[in-house]
């Protein structure tokens, strides 16, 4: 986790030498990490993983359920989740 707080990419390839996700990456499997392990990580680190990988923003946005959520409980629930940073799409 500390690894990847200070840089997710490091944090992915040290998961990855460690045989803790597969060396194939797969975005299904490290997103369920990233959310079995959410409260330990750094909302600044995830929101600049899922700015620059399209393939983990996808998957993860998947793991939430916005059923039911007025607009403003969704962003809510989202920025508890991870910073929203200036450049974000």
């Amino acid at each position: 986790i500390e690894i990847f707080n200070v840089s997710p990419q490091k944090g992915i390839k040290y998961l990855q030498d460690n045989n803790m996700i597969s060396k194939e990456f797969d975005p299904k499997e490290f997103t369920q990490i990233l959310r079995k392990n959410q409260k330990w990580i750094s909302k600044s680190a995830l929101a600049e993983l899922l700015k620059k990988e399209k393939r983990i923003l996808n998957d993860y946005m998947q793991t939430f359920d916005f059923s039911g959520l007025t607009a403003d409980e969704a962003l809510r629930l989202l920025i508890r989740n991870f910073h929203l940073i200036g450049s974000t799409e």
